[in-house]
């Protein structure tokens, strides 16, 4: 609108609320031709001078101006070039933050895939993480069965066997274990197995002439 008028920016002085500057005056003032302006229950109002039947002219050079004013420059910009400067530096400041991290990732990225690839090499590991891990969930499974397998022989070879009584049969096979021992009587058993049902093997016996049959599932 002050650009419509013909008027630079640069030739305004200050810039004031009307609200603020007019809030004194008793009587309506035309502004102009067709409108003026009154003051009604503390609020300065813009009316058609028709509406008015008692007005005075304005005069402008009558009115002394407060210290209110407000910068042109602030509608413009959403905040001032101060507050501007702030926050580029602040910008500035975090990029470059950023860029340090960025540098010191990546340094330490390639320092981990060198030591990855300097163990691979030394323990001759396969080529991928998943590879690895289902190679060593393989050979964890081997070694838990493998340690459950001597574990149960050892209790075998450690029964309180009487003299009659001896193991005729020992063998590993599909994942099971099988002992046969002579001598047993049917009822005696109890005492001979107690210490493998006490560390919960799973067991199948069976009897034929007094040779006792074992199964353990590994």
């Amino acid at each position: 609108m002050i650009s419509s008028k013909g008027i630079s920016s640069a030739d305004i002085a200050s810039v004031h609320f009307a609200q603020c500057e007019f809030a004194h005056i008793e009587v309506p003032m035309s502004i102009n031709e067709d409108e003026s302006i009154y003051v009604k229950d503390g609020l300065l109002l813009l009316v058609p001078s028709d509406w008015l039947a008692v007005k005075q002219e304005l005069k402008l050079d009558d009115i002394k101006l407060s210290k209110h004013t407000i910068n042109l420059q602030q509608f413009g910009h959403i905040v001032d070039n101060n507050s501007l400067y702030k926050i580029a530096a602040g910008m500035v400041v975090l990029i470059l933050i950023l860029l340090v991290e960025i540098f010191v990732a990546n340094a330490k990225y390639e320092e981990i895939v060198q030591k990855k690839e300097a163990l691979f090499s030394k323990y001759g590991l396969q080529a991928t993480m998943i590879q690895n891990r289902s190679t060593h969930s393989k050979y964890s499974k081997i070694h838990k069965r493998q340690t459950k397998l001597r574990e149960a022989i050892a209790l075998f070879l450690k029964m309180p066997l009487k003299s009659e009584q001896k193991i005729t049969l020992l063998e590993y096979k599909d994942k099971k274990l099988f002992v046969s021992i002579t001598g047993v009587k049917k009822g005696s058993e109890r005492t001979l197995l107690s210490k493998l049902k006490a560390k919960k093997f799973k067991l199948k016996t069976s009897f034929k002439n007094e040779v006792m049959k074992v199964e353990v599932s590994l």
